[in-house]
């Protein structure tokens, strides 16, 4: 039991560890960037009138956001296509998703239009589509 103990804590900060390490790289990183951002802030100050300057920051500040947006995107997608991989995989006996099990509490039908197969009951289609929309609305909320 103390040897468990001993060991959780020496992995508890051998993780703090990598975890600092990457802070402090991604500290020097923002730094890095910033620098250069004030660089090319001033170069174009020099060049651009402040219309052409706000309409350049606008579109670097848009692009950044839609980059992340894109993101956010696919991997919802892709957690999307899982899901509807597990709806219509016959073999599969539950909606299992990353390990968890998630209740059919939700409402609302994302995937009525979704196609049915013979080899998928209705009743059981039906709990698989209720599992994956609250499973779906469990990430969405745990990403908010």
């Amino acid at each position: 039991m103390l040897i468990d103990v001993i060991s959780l804590q020496a992995s508890l900060l051998e993780r703090r560890e990598k975890i600092q390490q990457k802070h402090d790289e991604a500290k020097s990183l923002k730094d890095g960037i910033d620098r250069r951002s004030r660089l090319v802030t001033n170069i174009l100050r020099k060049y651009f009138s402040d219309e052409q300057y706000d309409e350049y920051d606008h579109f670097i500040r848009m692009k950044s956001a839609l980059l992340i947006d894109a993101k956010d995107i696919e991997e919802n997608t892709a957690f999307i296509q899982k899901q509807i991989d597990i709806l219509l995989n016959p073999s599969s006996s539950s909606s299992v998703v990353n390990n968890q099990q998630y209740s059919s509490t939700s409402s609302i039908s994302l995937f009525e239009n979704l196609p049915r197969t013979n080899s998928i009951s209705s009743s059981s289609s039906s709990h698989k589509i209720d599992n994956l929309q609250t499973n779906y609305f469990n990430s969405i909320s745990a990403m908010a």
